[in-house]
């Protein structure tokens, strides 16, 4: 009876133990990231230049890469777009795609991040070819 109490003692205490360990591993990881909101204006050339807002909500893809959820006013209504984004708030070189919802037209745009804040030009894609459509700037 002396050794199973004993034996049930260790057990506790090994349970116990690990159990805070599980607890402290935990709590040193760093929190899962989460979707990232960044916000700016882009130009599109055959309006003028009239600088439109945007906002970008951006998920974690795989290592430096993005899925992007694109929102602006165009005309009277709202738009959503899809994409993606490589790259980021580290200063480099910066790329993404962008989708109209029902997948008619596509854009591109290339440029680089600095200071957190996203300078690039963007293009339309048709038949392979990309065509100059405007600027875009946005700040992490």
């Amino acid at each position: 009876m002396r050794q199973w109490c004993g034996l049930s003692a260790v057990l506790f205490l090994v349970m116990s133990y690990s159990g805070n360990l599980r607890a402290e591993d935990a709590a040193k990881k760093p929190p899962a990231v989460k979707e990232v909101t960044i916000t700016g204006t882009f130009t599109w050339t055959g309006k003028k230049n009239a600088k439109n807002d945007l906002k970008v909500v951006l998920t974690p893809d795989v290592a430096g890469s993005y899925k992007a959820v694109y929102t602006f006013k165009w005309g009277k209504g709202d738009q959503t777009w899809q994409g993606t984004l490589k790259g980021g708030p580290q200063d480099g070189d910066v790329s993404g795609t962008g989708a109209t919802p029902d997948g008619n037209r596509q854009f591109v745009f290339k440029g680089k991040a600095a200071g957190g804040v996203l300078t690039c030009k963007h293009f339309e894609v048709v038949k392979g070819k990309e065509t100059l459509t405007g600027d875009l700037t946005l700040k992490f």
